[in-house]
């Protein structure tokens, strides 16, 4: 691993401000995580077609692609939660989802504390 962000998750642990509210809620962040990582794919993909243009050996795309990698691996983490979870609708359990979400940034646009949620009434 080259890049670490990584929060000191203790695997008992729960997100200190609960799960979000419903499934949906938690599929929407998850669709617009997807988006960000398409966006910042397009962006290393850039970077690496001009620095291997250019003969030059792109280290900083290569911790930003291992970034990628680990967001990835946390968002299909959450995926799979929310397609294990129950048939009622409810999310996964606040523990679970930190579990996955390994990276601040990632665990603060997917599951952010209620201050920083959007008004869904």
């Amino acid at each position: 691993m080259i890049f670490a962000d990584d929060d000191p998750v203790d695997p008992a642990a729960a997100l200190p401000w609960g799960a979000p509210a419903d499934r949906r809620t938690l599929l929407a962040a998850c669709a617009d995580e997807a988006r960000h990582l398409a966006r910042a794919l397009a962006g290393l993909d850039h970077a690496l077609g001009r620095a291997l243009a250019s003969g030059a050996g792109p280290p900083a795309a290569a911790q930003a692609l291992d970034r990628l990698r680990q967001e990835a691996e946390g968002l299909a983490d959450v995926l799979a939660l929310v397609a294990a979870g129950p048939a009622d609708g409810r999310p996964p359990d606040s523990g679970d989802l930190a579990r996955a979400l390994r990276l601040h940034d990632q665990r603060a646009r997917i599951c952010p504390p209620p201050s920083q949620q959007p008004d869904t009434g």
